[in-house]
């Protein structure tokens, strides 16, 4: 028995040795990599863009003290990316108020007063831009005339939502024409663009 004993601690031993030996080439398993994490992805800000702005637009004429709330929008750019962070756009920004009796105004109805023109916008990070640019402003009457000169558009946006190649943005526009008897516009808006 004791022989039996034996041969059985031997057996034992060495199957647990062979066990917890490591596997050679020809025993090795295949363990799949441990998937690498990736960085979350930003917008793609690359090629052509669109954007479209709306929101409570004020408007101070030159000859009229008091700020006047009306309508911002539909604004409007289009263009492209020239780098990441760098779009070249053809920009409108603009206002459209009702001017009453009361208002001390010398002419009563609708005013629409913008600026047109080519514009820069700026990616500081994946949330804030930063744009402006120079063009054509104009002011028009609901009853008859306007006025051009030359105008300036500045605006800031920060975008809230934004998928690869979407953005939702809340920002604020400044447009201001430049004649006698000029205009300052004033957005709040809300936006999106093609990105």
């Amino acid at each position: 028995m004791k022989s039996h004993s034996r041969v059985a601690f031997i057996a034992l031993m060495s199957f647990l040795l062979l066990a917890l030996i490591p596997a050679g080439p020809a025993r090795a398993q295949t363990a799949e990599p441990a998937p690498v994490p990736s960085a979350p992805e930003g917008p793609d800000r690359s090629g052509f863009t669109l954007l479209l702005t709306m929101g409570v637009g004020f408007q101070k004429m030159d000859s009229h003290l008091d700020w006047k709330t009306g309508l911002g929008g539909l604004n409007l750019g289009i263009g492209g990316f020239v780098s990441p962070k760098v779009a070249v756009m053809f920009r409108f920004s603009g206002t459209n108020v009702r001017y009453g009796s009361n208002d001390n105004f010398y002419r009563e109805g609708d005013v629409v007063s913008g600026v047109f023109g080519p514009a820069v916008q700026y990616w500081a990070s994946d949330s804030f831009n930063f744009e402006g640019g120079l063009g054509a402003g104009a002011i028009s009457f609901e009853h008859g005339g306007s006025s051009r000169a030359v105008g300036a558009i500045l605006a800031a946006g920060w975008s809230f939502y934004h998928k690869k190649k979407s953005s939702l943005q809340l920002g604020v526009e400044y447009s201001y024409v430049g004649s006698s008897g000029g205009a300052q516009n004033f957005i709040i808006a809300f936006g999106w663009q093609l990105l």
